[in-house]
């Protein structure tokens, strides 16, 4: 490649460069629960949102699962979320179970409230599975998920890939444990903003791309 070919493709790739970088604004954002709390077949008619446990368990006499709900709609207006994670702490069970992330439409339940017997429902298909670890567990949010839902509230229901067989157990800090402020649940969110081109720059790219190709023509 010549220097002149070069150099009209360099200011090109340049401008281009500049103008991607104008059409949008990223963030991210930590998102605390607005309720969370878990549901145990054991007790049906018992309550324990005030806990500073959740879990996703089954046994030959119980089963429980754990709910969680998120309020988005903080989220500063125009912003386009372009993914999202859950991230639970696990501080017990047996590491290397499959625990599922599930999307509940209904989020008029209460941390308060929810017992095994009134828990709402919660959609067949999987978010996301992931594996027990002593640590931070993460599972992603399709960004279908927000698409659907879209009243500003999120509802997951988190469970046991498996629901049957030997027992097993998952142990998650809830938004309640203030022994441990650095490990309660948060949703993890990025966003981006469109930001209009500017005319000027948007003409003066385009100009650039024309005259370079003029430029190879002619050269």
């Amino acid at each position: 490649m010549n220097g002149k070919k070069h150099s009209a493709l360099s200011a090109v790739i340049l401008v281009l460069t500049l103008i991607i970088s104008f059409t949008a604004s990223a963030a991210n954002y930590e998102i605390a629960p607005l309720a969370d709390s878990y549901v145990n077949s054991l007790y049906p008619n018992t309550n324990y949102g005030s806990d500073e446990r959740l879990y996703a368990h089954y046994g030959s006499n119980s089963t429980k699962r754990t709910f969680l709900r998120f309020d988005l709609t903080g989220l500063p207006a125009g912003e386009i979320i372009t993914g999202a994670s859950l991230l639970l702490y696990t501080d017990g069970g047996v590491q290397g179970l499959a625990v599922d992330a599930h999307h509940v439409a209904n989020d008029a339940w209460t941390e308060d409230l929810l017992t095994w017997n009134n828990q709402p429902g919660y959609d067949a298909f999987v978010l996301h599975s992931a594996e027990t670890v002593h640590g931070w567990m993460e599972w992603s949010i399709p960004l279908e998920t927000f698409t659907a839902d879209t009243d500003g509230l999120l509802s997951i229901l988190i469970k046991l890939g498996s629901e049957s067989g030997d027992s097993a157990t998952a142990t998650f800090y809830s938004r309640e444990a203030t022994i441990k402020p650095a490990e309660l649940p948060y949703l993890s969110v990025s966003t981006t903003t469109p930001v209009p081109i500017p005319p000027a720059m948007l003409l003066f790219g385009i100009g650039l791309v024309v005259l370079a190709g003029v430029r190879r023509n002619i050269d």
